[in-house]
């Protein structure tokens, strides 16, 4: 289901509704929802191969110095992680909801569809402007840091 950050600020404050931030420790770390947990649904790629060392001199080449973004790869052990983090073992639980964002959205919509088709998460709300759709700061943050701009190197 599609929400809005004040419709998500809202959920949050129902029973049995949960945040989950998606984006990699380098972006949280800057800033991050009060009471959010943590499941990166991309981390940082450590790899030190050719073709790793290219794309690590794209990345850092186009926009990368700047913004301070790096180098990612697809976290293979998201589901399990998720399901840890959100106290689901087995199913249980699965009528409880959660509210999944990132930065802008897209990654966040993977990691919903993951949790509700495989997952078996019966409710799942997704900001599809991610934390830059949140104009208002109706999230708030757990820094002088806007959630907003943690992934814009502000």
């Amino acid at each position: 289901r599609v929400v809005q950050p004040q419709e998500a600020a809202e959920l949050l404050q129902a029973p049995g509704w949960r945040h989950l931030d998606v984006r990699p420790a380098y972006e949280r770390e800057r800033a991050h929802v009060e009471g959010s947990l943590h499941v990166p649904l991309f981390v940082e790629d450590e790899s030190s191969d050719p073709v790793s060392l290219v794309k690590k001199a794209v990345t850092f080449g186009y926009g990368g110095w700047w913004m301070g973004n790096k180098l990612t790869r697809r976290n293979n052990q998201f589901m399990e992680q998720a399901a840890e983090a959100l106290g689901r073992n087995g199913g249980k639980g699965a009528n409880e909801g959660v509210v999944v964002a990132c930065g802008e959205g897209l990654r966040s919509l993977l990691a919903a569809e993951a949790l509700y088709v495989s997952g078996g998460f019966g409710e799942v709300a997704w900001l599809p402007q991610g934390y830059n759709g949140d104009r208002g700061d109706a999230l708030p943050s757990s820094t002088d840091t806007a959630v907003k701009d943690a992934g814009s190197g502000a």
